[in-house]
């Protein structure tokens, strides 16, 4: 039967096939395009935004043409390619499973374990974000508030989160746990109680912190917890088990929600890893390190035999990376022989670009039918079999285990997938002496690095794995009665978008033109007014910059001031839903990464070569000094100095260059976002009717890009260039942020020099997302919130100061002053010993407070020294700031004024604090680890309360906070 039965002179004979369905002739208008004919087709069309149309294996475009030459062989496809988005309700399932490896005694235990830690009296499971993740907890958990909690049935989330927020991976809340034993009047006095609550710690590891604080937590939360798992390098828990009390049993919960913000929109490749029954317990877990040499046993990768019964059967899934390629691990803990577990394990491997299964010995002897059960419908799948062996140390034993198994499955189809190794027994009691521990270590990664290498091709040639979605839409069909496997295509409509909207740009297109006309045409007029200002004497450049002027004047009102990408954004903030937000913004961090990564190699290049050609510079200009104290006479330059300088000038007008190049194609969200800032006021100064009809719709904007701003994307108050802060927008944002209480606004900022990680100090105190990478990576000024005790506290993030891009500017004292005249608190992040260069800018900073009189309150300056080692001889920094002092005051004796009156710089503001990273050489793998330590962490919480304590004194005892978001808008409007 075909879609159409009668035919007109005006319509043509074509042959569809629709999804997996039999090829139909229909007819359709000659001129019909592509989605003309998906509407015919789907009887409609509802929904054809899902459907991709393909022609001789090419994609046809919804304007295309529809082919005239199509026949029965060669019809045109219609394919289905996504499946709807799975909704909240469809994203968890719960079975009916208990280990079976547990007693009456553990499944007791465990109850009682869940309830302490979940809790009872706290849980809520709203909708809405918690606020964990945007407030900070009051004092740090402590031994005392520990037991407190656990008497009352309330959970730990709170201090769950501020130890990811923090990147403490959890290591805090355990170190807590023997201390407990020692809190005398616990549970009311009752010492029988206090003795069980201190058995029950001794069995909780990270693991169980985690899956607990995922069950006291809203479906967006648990989704938005995800990457701060992640960023601890700590497995995330994709099935795990909970007691439900309903029923006073063990539930198995699978979960994709944790991994629904982190793999919605992936390019990595995915590996699961398994192993059979004998293999429970003997340590698959602790060998991925040696496959993963970035990972650490004794952190992201610890297994603690107390709790492998409550893991048995489940999966965890770990981020990696190995030859600058990246990695999606499930590891399936202990065994499962559970009918459910095997269709989500199938789900799995079907998108799998590598398997790795483990068996042992007595597998292979009494032929076990789990390699043939596991290898069932792979045809083109890698797999590394790892065969546990007790005498590994032998080389003789794994070269006949290797050729025993080879033999024994030669005959089977998947043999040619298949590459055999042996492994070690990682969980055993025998005492390994270091030679020996060393020579498994080498023989481990040596034999991993030639598996991965010799399986490149395979690897490279499996299709990647999309998104946690099409996992999920596997399982869900299986889960439904569905016997045969079927790989899901899940590409969204906004992905879809994107590739339209992008396509056609690249490294060499005028990209910010095209994207961003109003912010760029604006930018660049901007930029030659400032130019011409300063141009008095250069009749040729003066005429120059005049005629460019009017030519882009020109052209910015020949443009069209609604780019297509802007109308793309403003449906994604106005319909869209958070999700394809991430989606939208992974896929331009894929297209950036197509050009970034050589343009900042390039530019570092560089900046080496022109710091080596100035410090020349300085040796000669020295030089030439001494000659002229000689001889006031000789003024001239050698010709090797005046090299110098032609050649530093020529170096940095490349580095100038390069940054152009990369402005063009550093395209993000945030820039997005300052496209619609700039319409705003377009529609504002030029066009009022136009902002009158569309004031619902940017109201709409408004309140989706606040409430962002709780998930870590920071509005970018000083934007541009030259930089501007006025926003009538970035106004109607800050209403929609919400203050604990009236009068107790602060603003805290960070100011340093570029790369010293000022970002990532806020992300670490505040739990904020401030864009982190190498380079001058923040640009102007982003805001964010976050809460603390009865404070609301903006915090505002700067762009570095004292680059070799913006040297020779006053830049830099702009910007400091700003952070001094806006701010109740200025961290100054700084690396190293007070420099004579920050001296000037806040020298500067004080001379502009003082004129402009603008500030009520008397900001203090905390000074976060980075990367010391020497952090008990405080004396030494505190000498140096008393020297920092005196010689401000000395500077600024000419303004009549005493310092201490305009800014607090005194010796309690200091925090020294330690590198946040640690690296020595692997125990365990004899390589060289970089890991995040524990004692930075720890240091961060001195840090809040040093911060505490000054809010405290400015806003509640001086009363000097903002009223509200618009007396600080005014404020940062002004001073700017």
């Amino acid at each position: 039967m075909s879609y159409f039965s009668h035919k007109t002179s005006s319509k043509i004979k074509i042959y569809v096939r629709l999804k997996n369905q039999e090829v139909q002739e229909t007819f359709i208008d000659e001129n019909e395009d592509i989605d003309g004919l998906k509407k015919l087709v789907l009887h409609g069309g509802e929904g054809r935004q899902y459907y991709r149309v393909y022609y001789k294996s090419v994609r046809l475009s919804p304007d295309q043409q529809v082919p005239h030459d199509t026949t029965f062989r060669e019809p045109i496809h219609i394919q289905h390619i996504r499946q709807d988005q799975p909704n909240q309700q469809n994203s968890i399932y719960l079975q009916l499973i208990t280990p079976q490896t547990l007693t009456e005694d553990e499944i007791r235990e465990f109850s009682y374990q869940y309830k302490i830690l979940a809790g009872t009296k706290d849980i809520s499971q709203n909708e809405s974000l918690d606020k964990c993740f945007i407030t900070i907890v009051e004092e740090p958990l402590n031994e005392f508030i520990l037991v407190d909690f656990a008497a009352k049935c309330y959970s730990l989330k709170a201090y769950v989160i501020d130890s990811l927020k923090r990147y403490n991976a959890l290591n805090d809340i355990l170190a807590i746990f023997p201390q407990c034993a020692d809190v005398k009047n616990a549970f009311n006095g009752n010492k029988s109680n206090l003795n069980s609550f201190v058995t029950l710690l001794g069995l909780i590891t990270n693991r169980t912190l985690l899956t607990t604080t995922i069950e006291c937590l809203s479906l967006e939360s648990q989704r938005f917890l995800g990457p701060f798992i992640r960023k601890n390098d700590l497995p995330i828990p994709l099935s795990y088990f909970i007691w439900n009390e309903t029923n006073q049993t063990i539930l198995q919960k699978i979960n994709f929600n944790c991994l629904i913000d982190l793999l919605c929109f992936s390019s990595d490749r995915l590996i699961i890893q398994i192993g059979s029954k004998q293999c429970f317990r003997q340590g698959k877990t602790s060998l991925l390190p040696f496959i993963f040499t970035d990972k650490r046993r004794q952190s992201s990768l610890s297994t603690n035999s107390t709790d492998a019964h409550l893991r048995n059967g489940c999966i965890d899934v770990i981020f990696s990376s190995k030859a600058k390629k990246s990695y999606v691990i499930f590891d399936v803990h202990g065994y499962t022989n559970d009918e459910n577990n095997w269709k989500l394990i199938r789900s799995i491997q079907i998108y799998s670009s590598l398997q790795i299964f483990y068996i042992t010995c007595e597998d292979l002897q009494n032929d076990n039918d789990f390699l043939d059960h596991m290898m069932l419908n792979n045809r083109s799948i890698p797999v590394i079999i790892c065969v546990f062996d007790r005498n590994y140390d032998s080389e003789d034993s794994q070269n006949s285990i290797i050729l025993h198994a080879r033999n024994q499955y030669s005959n089977k189809y998947w043999s040619s997938l298949v590459h055999w190794t042996t492994v070690p027994f990682m969980n055993c009691n025998d005492h390994i002496n270091d030679v020996k521990q060393k020579r498994r270590a080498q023989r481990l990664t040596a034999s991993f690095n030639d598996l991965f290498e010799e399986f490149e091709n395979k690897i490279n040639h499996q299709s990647l794995f999309q998104s946690i979605f099409a996992i999920q839409s596997t399982f869900l069909e299986m889960n439904q009665g569905k016997n045969s496997l079927h790989r899901h295509t899940i590409q969204f409509e906004v992905e879809y978008q994107m590739k339209k909207l992008f396509d056609k740009l690249n490294d060499k297109t005028e990209n910010l033109s095209i994207i961003t006309p109003i912010s760029y045409f604006k930018s660049q007029i901007d930029m030659i007014k400032k130019q011409l200002s300063t141009e008095t004497s250069d009749l040729q450049t003066t005429t120059s910059l005049n005629e460019k002027l009017k030519q882009l004047e020109l052209t910015q009102k020949s443009n069209n001031y609604i780019s297509e990408h802007i109308k793309f954004m403003i449906e994604l903030l106005t319909k869209r839903t958070y999700v394809e937000i991430l989606i939208v913004d992974i896929y331009l961090e894929q297209w950036r990464n197509q050009y970034l990564p050589k343009l900042y190699e390039n530019k570092e290049l560089i900046k080496q070569s022109t710091y080596k050609i100035d410090q020349h510079l300085v040796y000669h200009t020295e030089e030439l000094e001494k000659r002229r104290i000689r001889d006031p006479l000789d003024n001239q330059p050698s010709t090797k100095h005046s090299s110098l300088i032609n050649e530093s000038k020529k170096l940095k007008d490349d580095i100038n260059h390069i940054d152009i190049q990369l402005s063009n194609v550093d395209i993000t969200i945030g820039l997005l976002c300052d496209e619609l800032f700039a319409l705003y006021e377009f529609f504002f100064n030029d066009q009022p009717t136009s902002l009158e009809e569309r004031k619902d719709q940017f109201e709409l904007i408004a309140q989706k890009l606040s409430e962002l701003v709780y998930k870590g994307f920071a509005i970018h108050l000083l934007r541009n260039r030259p930089l501007l802060c006025q926003s009538g927008l970035i106004k109607m944002c800050l209403k929609h942020l919400q203050i604990i209480n009236n009068d107790h606004l602060a603003v805290l900022t960070v100011v340093g020099e570029q790369s010293s990680a000022k970002s990532s100090l806020l992300n670490a105190t505040f739990g904020c997302n401030f864009r982190v990478s190498a380079g001058r990576c923040t640009i102007g000024m982003y805001l964010g919130v976050a809460y603390y005790k009865t404070f609301t506290i903006i915090i505002l993030d700067t762009e570095g100061l004292l680059s070799l891009e913006e040297s020779g500017t006053n830049f830099d004292n702009q910007m400091i002053t700003m952070a001094v005249l806006s701010s109740h608190i200025v961290l100054v992040n700084h690396k190293g010993e007070l420099s004579t260069s920050l001296e000037n800018l806040i020298g500067m900073s004080l001379y502009a407070k003082v004129q402009l009189k603008s500030s009520p309150f008397k900001p203090k300056l905390v000074f976060v020294l980075r990367d010391q080692t020497e952090r008990k001889k405080k004396d030494v920094f505190t000498e140096q700031l008393n020297r920092f002092k005196d010689n401000l005051l000395h500077s600024s004796r000419f303004l009549k004024m005493s310092i201490s009156d305009e800014l607090e710089i005194e010796s309690d503001n200091i925090i020294l604090l330690p590198s946040a990273f640690s690296e020595d050489i692997s125990k365990e793998l004899y390589l060289e680890q970089r890991w995040r330590n524990d004692i930075f962490p720890q240091n961060i919480n001195e840090l809040r309360q040093n911060i505490y304590r000054s809010l405290q004194q400015q806003i509640l005892q001086d009363k000097l906070g903002h009223h509200d978001f618009d007396s600080v808008y005014e404020k940062a409007v002004n001073n700017w």
